[in-house]
C-alpha cells in the first residue's frame, strides 16, 4: 500500500496520468489529415488515388513535400511517425521527426511543410508507383493517425540513370522506365 502511494505521488508530482487511457500515453484522439497547403485557410486534404510529385530538394534530396493538419488539441511541437509502402516495388520506409514550425487554428494545427525522404531509394522505384503512407502524430498529449494512398509522379519527361544513389551506384532505371538520352 505504501509502495503504491509512493508510485502515485511520485506520478503526480511528474505530471503523468496515473490511468491513461490511451496505451501510448494520449489522452485523447486528434483527427489528422495528408494533404497540400501553406497554412490552416489553404490545407487541402489528399484523396486516395490522388497525385503527388517526388521534388528533388536542397542538397539533392529526393522527398515528398506533404502538408499535415490535426484537429482536437493545440499544441506547440508534435512526433510525426510515418510508414510508407511503395506498391509493387518492395520499397518500405519508415520516417520519424519532431515538428515545431505548427501553425494554429481553432481547435488544432497545421503543419504547412512536412517532407517525407526517399533518398535511398531510385527514383524509378517511385515515381509512377502509388505509396500507400500511413502518418501517426503525438502532439498536446493527443495521439491520431490516417492512411492515404497518392500515386507519385515527377514533373521530369524521363529518369536520369546517372544520379547517384549512394557512393557504389548510380539509378539504372526500371525496364518500363522512361530513360533520359545522352545529352
Amino acid at each position: 500500500m505504501r509502495l503504491t502511494s509512493l508510485v502515485l505521488a511520485l506520478c503526480f508530482a511528474l505530471g503523468c496520468d496515473p490511468n491513461p487511457t490511451d496505451p501510448d500515453g494520449g489522452s485523447c484522439a486528434l483527427d489528422v489529415a495528408l494533404g497540400r497547403g501553406s497554412d490552416g485557410a489553404s490545407f487541402v486534404a489528399f484523396d486516395d488515388g490522388d497525385t503527388v510529385e517526388l521534388i528533388l530538394g536542397f542538397q539533392g534530396f529526393r522527398m515528398l513535400q506533404l502538408a499535415l493538419r490535426a484537429d482536437g488539441a493545440t499544441a506547440n511541437e508534435a512526433e510525426v511517425s510515418a510508414f510508407v509502402t511503395i506498391a509493387d516495388t518492395g520499397v518500405e520506409l519508415g520516417q520519424r521527426t519532431r515538428e515545431t514550425a505548427l501553425v494554429g487554428h481553432d481547435g488544432g494545427f497545421v503543419l504547412p511543410s512536412w517532407l517525407l525522404f526517399f533518398n535511398d531509394e531510385a527514383p524509378s522505384r517511385i515515381v509512377g508507383h502509388d505509396a500507400e503512407i500511413e502518418c501517426i502524430v503525438r502532439a498536446g498529449g493527443c495521439t491520431g493517425a490516417t492512411r492515404v494512398r497518392l500515386r507519385v509522379l515527377d514533373d521530369e519527361s524521363c529518369i536520369d540513370p546517372t544520379i547517384v544513389i549512394d557512393a557504389s551506384g548510380v539509378d539504372a532505371g526500371a525496364p518500363d522506365a522512361a530513360i533520359c538520352e545522352a545529352p
